[in-house]
C-alpha cells in the first residue's frame, strides 16, 4: 500500500479513505500501516467515523494489535489520550469491542483502569457491554472497582445484564461479594505478591458458584501476566 504524507488537508482526506478502505477489506496490514504513518505529531481524526480520535484510539478500537505496540513504544503516555467527543481512552475502546490482546498491552503500558468517559463509565462497564469475560476477568484482576456506578447508576453487572448478558453479571455480582469482603484484593504495582484470601471453606460456606468463578480467577490477573 502507497502511504502518503499526512500533514496536509488534501492527504488527510486521501490516509482516512485509505483506512475505511482497509477497514472495510479486511486489510490488517494496511491498517497497520496507516495507523502508524498517522501517529506522529499527535494526529487527530476530523472527520468520518473516528472524528476526534488519535491513531491510537483507532488501533485499540479495531483490534490493530502491531500498530497499538509500535505507537506505545514511540509514545507510551498516549494510553491516556481521550477522544474529543465521548472523553474514551484506548482502554475504554479495547475493552468494548473484546480486543483481549490490545487490552492486554494497554494495562501493561500503564492505562488508568479508573478512567471514565462522559457517560460516567470505566473499562469494566464497556467490558460487561461487550460480554467479554476474559476482558472482565483482566480487569478485575488489576484492580477495577465492581462497585462503580455510571451515569445512569448502573454498575458493570448491571450493565451486562441490561445488554443480554446474564451470565456475565452473574460473574461480576458474584465478583463484587469477593472484592467486597477484601477476598478479590486490588492490584498494586508496587507490591511483589497479592494477599489471595480465596479459599474453599469460603466457597463453601458463602455458597459461590464455582462454574461461574474459578479459583483461578481470584488470583488477580496483572500477577499472572508479568
Amino acid at each position: 500500500m502507497h502511504l502518503i504524507d499526512t500533514h496536509s488537508p488534501v492527504s488527510e482526506k486521501m490516509a482516512l479513505s485509505q483506512l475505511s478502505h482497509a477497514v472495510k477489506a479486511g486489510d490488517a496490514e494496511g491498517i497497520d500501516q496507516i495507523l502508524v504513518r498517522l501517529q506522529g505529531d499527535y494526529y487527530i481524526v476530523r472527520d468520518g467515523i473516528f472524528q476526534g480520535w488519535t491513531p491510537v484510539h483507532c488501533a485499540a478500537y479495531l483490534g490493530c494489535l502491531s500498530a497499538l505496540t509500535t505507537i506505545l513504544q514511540e509514545k507510551q503516555a498516549y494510553v491516556h489520550l481521550q477522544t474529543v467527543k465521548n472523553r474514551e481512552t484506548p482502554l475504554h475502546l479495547a475493552a468494548l469491542l473484546g480486543n483481549v490482546d490490545c487490552l492486554n498491552l494497554l494495562l501493561h503500558a500503564g492505562s488508568d483502569i479508573k478512567a471514565k468517559d462522559v457517560m460516567g463509565e470505566t473499562a469494566l462497564h464497556k467490558a460487561a457491554r461487550c460480554g467479554n469475560v476474559e476482558c472482565l476477568r483482566m480487569l478485575i484482576g488489576c484492580g477495577s472497582d465492581l462497585s462503580v456506578a455510571n451515569e445512569r447508576g448502573q454498575t458493570p453487572a448491571d450493565v451486562a445484564e441490561s445488554c443480554g448478558h446474564v451470565e456475565c453479571g452473574t460473574y461480576l455480582r458474584q465478583a463484587l461479594t469477593l472484592q467486597r469482603k477484601g477476598l478479590y484484593p486490588p492490584f498494586d504495582p508496587r507490591e511483589n505478591h497479592q494477599n489471595n484470601a480465596f479459599s474453599e471453606s469460603y466457597t463453601r460456606d458463602n455458597d459461590v458458584d464455582m462454574d461461574v468463578i474459578h479459583e483461578e480467577d481470584m488470583r488477580p490477573f496483572c500477577s499472572r501476566i508479568s
